[in-house]
């Protein structure tokens, strides 16, 4: 159990892989638990219409029986695959009820910040609310206490338990690694379709909380105008921390567009991080996800400054 929990969270540089995911799902079903209690697990019916709700699951070992927009979420966490037995809810906000009273789930799980649906929501299950944000918690500390309620609610504990250890691990371990050195920070940031504004992430998020955990600067120290860590800005701002290295988060079309207006603007080109050729990417990665999201994180950001973020290109 302890090498296939360490195979995951510790595989390559560039991310939680789906392989290693899988992993874990699997050393997740395989823990020394009562077998009628894992049994049990693995047979309730649960429908997530919160993502980090769904992802926090997969990392236990048990499948969704359904989720909301699963389009979307396979697209942001492609560390942690939906089987394909997984119906598709529609929209978070707006489920297909009928769709889902029609699966008869066991249980709900849904975002604290849902409210409209709720009654209607109470008929076909129980409900249980990922709690990630406004909860007094840090970032981390309130993806691992989310998690562990979710693993009580489907009687896999000690699942929970190891992901949580093994994740420390991972964070400790690039630490370690990058103490040594003194490193120019960096700048993770989403293009706007306009190509003139970013979205910047910084204390107070799980990007953020993320890179300190693991001993990676984040370049970007100014306020933030919202309560998860991040603050819209013109692209010109960026200048302000001049010795960074500036991460996007690639969301496809989205940042494709917003390349291509960049490529002509003087302003862009202008600034001290394009000059030099200090841009990079990452696959596109929900920034309200849970502890395994953060661990793809850190993986990637590490990769990143392995490449050498003291060197141009």
């Amino acid at each position: 159990m302890e090498t296939a929990v360490r195979q995951v969270l510790s595989a390559g540089s560039s991310g939680l892989t789906r392989r290693a995911f899988a992993a874990l799902a699997l050393a997740g079903a395989a823990l020394p638990a009562d077998t009628a209690r894992a049994d049990a697990a693995r047979r309730v019916r649960i429908a997530a219409l919160d993502w980090s709700g769904a992802e926090a699951l997969l990392a236990l070992g048990v499948a969704p029986v359904a989720v909301a927009d699963s389009a979307g979420y396979r697209r942001q966490f492609a560390h942690a695959p939906l089987p394909s037995s997984a119906a598709d809810l529609g929209g978070r906000w707006q489920p297909n009820l009928e769709l889902l009273a029609s699966l008869k789930p066991d249980l709900l799980i849904v975002s604290s910040e849902r409210g409209p649906d709720e009654a209607l929501e109470l008929r076909i299950a129980p409900r249980l609310a990922m709690s990630l944000h406004g909860t007094g918690l840090s970032p981390l500390a309130a993806a691992e206490a989310a998690l562990r309620r979710v693993a009580s609610a489907v009687r896999r504990e000690a699942a929970a338990e190891a992901v949580i250890v093994e994740a420390a691990r991972v964070f400790d371990g690039i630490a370690k690694s990058l103490a040594a050195s003194i490193r120019p920070g960096l700048i993770v940031a989403v293009l706007e379709p306009d190509g003139r504004h970013v979205t910047v992430h910084a204390k107070g998020g799980l990007i953020g909380e993320t890179m300190e955990r693991c001993g990676i600067r984040n370049a970007w120290t100014r306020p933030t105008a919202s309560i998860w860590g991040f603050s819209r800005i013109g692209i010109e701002r960026l200048a302000e921390a001049p010795e960074a290295r500036i991460v996007f988060v690639d969301q496809g079309p989205r940042t494709r567009r917003a390349l291509r207006l960049l490529a002509a603007s003087t302003l862009w080109q202008s600034l001290p991080q394009v000059a030099a050729g200090r841009v990079a990417r990452i696959p596109d990665l929900f920034p309200f996800g849970g502890l395994p999201t953060a661990v793809r994180l850190a993986r990637e950001l590490d990769s990143i400054v392995a490449r050498g973020v003291v060197h141009a290109g």
